[in-house]
């Protein structure tokens, strides 16, 4: 009997062990800590009874009355830590302190999983040591937040376990397979954009068709009432001047109230080398065409080429002064248009500068009348370097290394001459 009692004592310390451990290890197989907890209370409080039997003929009422109180204080504790660990699994909450919430998910992929509507399965193959394994992992842990049961998850090592890999067709490490009962989509990377990206890929139906067209020809646009202005759009706000950019890049700060700027507000774009977009003065039947982005007061649209080229430049009476469209938006029964002044808003050189790929996403989902994906994007990492003065590097450098050793040091001479006084 004693034997099987230690047999059980050691068997619930390492069911335990292991409920203390699979949060880390197994985060995906939730389901397994409350067997673990309560199997290893009971063969804990199983294994004692035969001790507690011995003890009552050796040992006085009252000292085993302290031990039973000290077994059940034990599970008392245990329930209390099963009961708080239980709650914040369900009941979660993240605080994101960075700058720019990077940490946090975008509200477009928010936006995407609550709207889920059929059931998705993550599968990422990480090696146990991969950097990206702890990314995916905290990134399936917020999509399933949001979508709830819509989206489960798991991460499988294909070394351990290379029948997986081979049934997925994994030819990485770092390969997400994101599946619903019809179809599957690869993701690469463990980042949110490309994952939301497969989300997307894989729960819509159909395809949309976006055409891009340089209308250097103006005759097109004006059947569809829009202007674009011969001139050149110059900028003379100071705001510039904080970019490191000239006037001929114009800084958009106001947008008109589109599904395509809704989310912009407080956001800065970048319209190189633009000329205005203005609606004709009289519109065709059944045409509405509304600005979407405007220039500053301080601007002008220049007219005058031999004056740019001269870098000469001033208003002139002729000239349209600020603030000017350099966006615009048309549509006609089903058929929609996005128009900019320029071009250059979405080349490499500027994609990425301030809130140019979010305007140019935006425009993009709107055409495709995927409306619902309209809003900002995962942010990046933004470096928040500190900045001191000579005198304030003095101070850093002297408060660890002479102050403070000066004050422990002053505290113990002090202590020191204290109790030689009181001997």
């Amino acid at each position: 009997m004693r034997r099987i009692a230690d047999w059980a004592f050691y068997l619930g310390l390492i069911a335990l062990a292991a409920a203390v451990i699979q949060p880390f290890a197994l985060p995906a197989q939730g389901r397994l800590w409350w067997p673990l907890v309560g199997a290893g209370v009971v063969l804990v409080a199983l294994s004692a009874l035969p001790w507690l039997a011995a003890a009552r003929h050796k040992i006085g009422g009252r000292t085993l009355s302290y031990g039973l109180n000290a077994v059940v204080s034990i599970v008392l504790v245990l329930g209390v830590i099963g009961f708080v660990e239980a709650l914040s699994a369900k009941h979660s909450a993240r605080l994101d302190l960075t700058e720019n919430k990077r940490r946090s998910l975008s509200p477009q992929t928010i936006q995407m999983l609550k709207g889920l509507k059929d059931d998705v399965n993550a599968v990422g193959f990480f090696r146990s040591d991969q950097p990206g394994k702890r990314v995916a992992e905290d990134l399936f842990k917020q999509y399933a937040g949001y979508a709830g049961k819509k989206f489960t998850w798991k991460i499988v090592d294909p070394d351990s376990d290379p029948g997986q890999a081979r049934r997925y067709g994994i030819e990485s490490y770092g390969t997400i397979v994101l599946e619903t009962k019809a179809r599957s989509e690869k993701v690469l990377d463990p980042e949110e954009e490309k994952l939301t990206n497969g989300l997307l890929k894989l729960t819509r139906e159909g395809k949309r068709i976006v055409y891009v067209v340089h209308a250097a020809v103006k005759r097109f646009l004006a059947r569809w009432g829009v202007e674009l202005g011969d001139n050149l759009v110059v900028e003379l706000s100071p705001i510039g001047r904080l970019f490191g950019i000239g006037p001929e890049v114009p800084i958009i700060q106001q947008y008109e109230p589109h599904p395509i700027t809704r989310d912009l507000a407080g956001i800065t774009t970048l319209f190189p080398l633009t000329r205005t977009v203005t609606p004709v003065k009289a519109l065709p039947a059944g045409i509405n065409v509304q600005p979407l982005a405007k220039t500053s007061p301080e601007s002008w649209g220049e007219t005058d080429r031999q004056a740019l080229e001269q870098g000469t430049a001033k208003p002139d009476p002729q000239d349209p002064k600020g603030p000017l469209p350099v966006a615009a938006v048309v549509t006609k029964d089903k058929a929609r248009i996005v128009v900019y002044g320029t071009s250059n808003l979405a080349t490499n050189q500027f994609l990425n500068v301030q809130g140019n790929r979010d305007f140019f996403l935006n425009t993009v989902s709107w055409l495709a009348e995927e409306e619902d994906q309209i809003t900002v994007r995962p942010k990046d990492t933004k470096q928040t370097p500190i900045f001191l003065s000579a005198q304030q590097g003095r101070v850093v450098a002297l408060l660890p290394l002479v102050v403070l050793p000066g004050l422990v040091l002053a505290g113990g001479i002090v202590t020191l001459i204290r109790r030689r006084a009181a001997n």
